[in-house]
């Protein structure tokens, strides 16, 4: 259990950091996706003068999805996020519903198969606005690690069929965000001795990082030889006080 303190105090202290200076997404509209799978349909989404291209995918009929391929990620990519903007037109559209989806990743590598690093991604389940004609922005993908030279396709499919999914209307994919993330910096070490380090946050106050966390020889939290401790670090995690 002391790696997970350890990962915990990289993950907080260094995605701030990279997050700042990570590329802009590269956006695929409508227009840039095909049929994958089923029979979504490409539809304009229109409001007064303002007119979308959408593909709608059915809040009934499992099986339909679209894909698209993305080429020339940044050299220095290690990694990618997925976001999707999706809306709906249905007068029926209201937060007491909730529609799933999820992303289908693989890429092109030279001389390898088509699905190399193919990766199935998690449903992920999100509450409709309020009203119709309101867009939403879902993650689907927070870190997909990539071969930078290597086309990535992204293929994004509506699960109806799962029981969180609740809205039984088509919705409109209007868009794929694909964003090329820097490589998370070295891991630093906040503590190294024996015992059962455990439960452990982290803050950073200004420039400096404070991280709390409980040490005793297993995982309890009633044990007399359990101790809470805390230990600051004014250089991005490379040293810490005692």
């Amino acid at each position: 259990m002391r790696t997970t303190l350890l990962c915990i105090a990289l993950l907080v202290s260094t995605f701030t950091r990279s997050e700042a200076s990570d590329p802009a997404p590269i956006c695929l509209t409508a227009n840039d996706l095909s049929i994958a799978t089923g029979k979504p349909s490409l539809l304009r989404m229109s409001k007064g003068s303002t007119h979308i291209p959408v593909w709608s995918l059915s809040g009934g009929t499992t099986g339909q999805s679209v894909v698209g391929i993305v080429g020339g990620l940044p050299r220095d990519c290690a990694a990618v996020k997925i976001e999707i903007d999706v809306t709906s037109t249905d007068a029926e559209t209201s937060s007491e519903y909730a529609d799933v989806y999820r992303v289908h990743l693989s890429e092109m590598v030279e001389k390898a198969p088509l699905t190399a690093g193919y990766r199935l991604g998690k449903p992920m389940q999100t509450a409709l606005p309020s009203a119709p004609l309101h867009t939403r922005s879902i993650v689907l993908e927070s870190y997909y690690e990539v071969v930078p030279d290597a086309p990535l396709t992204v293929r994004i499919q509506r699960e109806p069929g799962l029981p969180g999914d609740s809205f039984t209307r088509p919705t409109g994919l209007a868009l794929v965000k694909v964003t090329p993330l820097n490589a998370p910096a070295e891991a630093q070490v906040v503590q190294d001795v024996s015992g059962y380090n455990s439960w452990p946050m982290i803050q950073a106050i200004g420039e400096k990082l404070v991280c709390t966390y409980s040490r005793g020889t297993e995982h309890t939290i009633g044990e007399d030889a359990r101790a809470v401790y805390a230990r600051t670090s004014m250089d991005g995690g490379k040293t810490w006080t005692a």
